[in-house]
């Protein structure tokens, strides 16, 4: 085989390693980035649960709102 082109083989080679690498990459830095966003939002519904129940407590008199569907 010419020896330019097996340089240049070697080269398509290493390049298609680093697309696979930098794909994987991304792959898992977007899927940790999803993962953040879900601890994220979880988080502050517990924090938003955990101040209802406190106003909850220094307010006992205040009349509670339920949400009634009328759409059935």
């Amino acid at each position: 085989m010419n020896l330019f082109l097996y340089e240049q083989l070697a080269v398509m080679h290493r390049q298609e390693l680093h697309h696979r690498a930098e794909q994987r990459h991304l792959a898992a830095q977007a899927s940790n980035q999803g993962n953040m966003l879900r601890f994220t939002v979880g988080k502050m519904g517990t924090l938003m649960v955990a101040l209802g129940t406190r106003l909850q407590r220094l307010d006992p008199h205040v009349e509670q709102f339920v949400y009634v569907d009328q759409r059935v």
